[in-house]
């Protein structure tokens, strides 16, 4: 018989609770703000969505919920910050999406106008996070995919 050895089981993390997303609304004007709670010391997210355009019904709760659950504020990693978002949305919604965090929302306006589907979320009142696909995932409303010719979407399921 061969010897065994033990291995000792190696304990995953426990699953953080998904936060609450059942946001309070408050109409300021013409905008609509939705303040979320957040994992970062208990405190308030307010997100407003200034600009949108080609986004499906049901996005815009997903593009929030990406920036409640990965943003920060923290510019030292805002680089990841925009990456996990953007692996989010490709996990959810499909296609290949790009995340741009910014100084001031106004800024990128111009980039946007080129992109047949974005949104440009301000958090706090400040700094503006640029959401963007370069076309409609696969199985989208006509069940093509229009983007880059190197890399097909994944399907959505």
């Amino acid at each position: 018989m061969l010897p065994t050895r033990k291995v000792p089981l190696v304990r995953q993390p426990p699953m953080q609770e998904p936060l609450p997303f059942d946001p309070k609304i408050v109409q300021q004007g013409l905008s609509e703000l939705h303040i979320y709670p957040t994992r970062q010391g208990g405190g308030l997210m307010q997100i407003e969505v200034t600009m949108s355009f080609g986004l499906q019904p049901g996005w815009i709760t997903e593009i929030e919920r990406s920036v409640v659950e990965y943003y920060t504020g923290d510019q030292s990693n805002s680089g990841q910050q925009a990456n996990n978002i953007a692996e989010y949305l490709e996990r959810k919604l499909g296609g290949f999406w790009s995340v741009m965090i910014v100084d001031d929302p106004g800024i990128a306006a111009f980039t946007v106008s080129r992109k047949p589907i974005y949104a440009m979320i301000q958090v706090n009142g400040g700094e503006g996070i640029l959401i963007s696909s370069s076309g409609i995932p696969a199985g989208g409303p006509s069940g093509i995919s229009i983007g880059s010719p190197f890399r097909q979407p994944p399907h959505m399921g």
